[in-house]
């Protein structure tokens, strides 16, 4: 029987070995997603966590202005690699941030439009 992680980790019952084998187990129970957010420079940065609020929250103190979420997706750290392999060409700057081209914000809009969500248009600027 498959428990969940608050009763494999009760009160202190079987601790994991390390806080690294704890977040692989908690992840066992947690999905990952694949985010797209946009700053305001205009790059778009694509990365993948397990807490969104949290990611977010620390996007924000560590940038001047604060970004803006896109889109999300279910998704991997396997599957963030292919992504940032698949749209290496429009890097902006570092390897997770992206100028705002036509083939970046064909998957953003894809995200977006399984949630039902407006697609973006280029900046016309």
């Amino acid at each position: 029987m498959l428990r969940t992680y608050d009763e494999r980790y009760a009160f202190g019952k079987n601790p994991p070995a390390s806080r690294r084998a704890a977040a692989i187990e908690f992840h066992e129970f947690v999905p990952t997603v694949l985010y797209a957010a946009r700053f305001p420079d205009g790059t778009i940065k694509f990365g993948c966590t397990g807490r969104i609020d949290v990611r977010l929250s620390h996007l924000r103190d560590v940038n001047d202005e604060p970004g803006e979420l896109l889109a999300i997706k279910v998704g991997d750290f396997d599957d963030e690699a292919r992504l940032h392999e698949s749209l290496s060409a429009h890097v902006a700057h570092g390897r997770e941030w992206y100028r705002p081209t036509a083939e970046v914000l064909a998957v953003v809009n894809q995200w977006r439009a399984a949630h039902h969500y407006a697609p973006l248009c280029a900046d016309p600027g």
